[in-house]
């Protein structure tokens, strides 16, 4: 753990692109921890989810917040907390928007396959949460806001 990635990976600039841009925002690098799995050929939410969660139970942290496109951040916060409650219940997960950009302006998506404008990438988000749902990759709405009812019990 804490190892760089290189390169790019579907879509994804890699972990020295994003570092620099952290610094450029005032992160210290004390603060940032590179996630690496070479068993998986290719990144999705699911299996970003699984890798901090499970980096955060290796290394005992208590809490993780998730950042994410504004547009994607329903979808990623529910898949932390789906892996959350299925491998380290006591991890609490908060949610911050990254940055919004212009919502008329296209964007790409998806690892890079899937390009519209930001504001109908929400409908495509919605969308995917049903699907990952009946899939069974993604918890239920409800399951989500039981989880956050408690997280914040705890906190208290």
């Amino acid at each position: 753990m804490g190892e760089r990635t290189p390169s790019a990976m579907c879509g994804y600039p890699g972990f020295d692109s994003w570092k620099h841009t952290l610094n450029k925002f005032g992160v210290r690098d004390e603060y940032i921890e590179g996630i690496r799995d070479d068993s998986t050929p290719s990144l999705n939410t699911l299996i970003e989810s699984e890798a901090i969660v499970r980096h955060a139970k290796l290394n005992r942290f208590e809490s993780i917040i998730i950042i994410s496109s504004p547009f994607q951040q329903l979808r990623s916060f529910m898949t932390a907390v789906t892996v959350v409650l299925r491998e380290y219940h006591s991890l609490r997960v908060y949610s911050y928007p990254g940055i919004s950009l212009p919502w008329s302006s296209s964007a790409l998506h998806s690892q890079g396959s899937l390009k519209k404008t930001r504001i109908s990438l929400i409908k495509s988000e919605l969308d995917r949460i049903e699907k990952y749902n009946i899939k069974g990759d993604l918890d239920s709405v409800e399951d989500v806001l039981d989880y956050l009812n408690g997280r914040d019990s705890l906190s208290q």
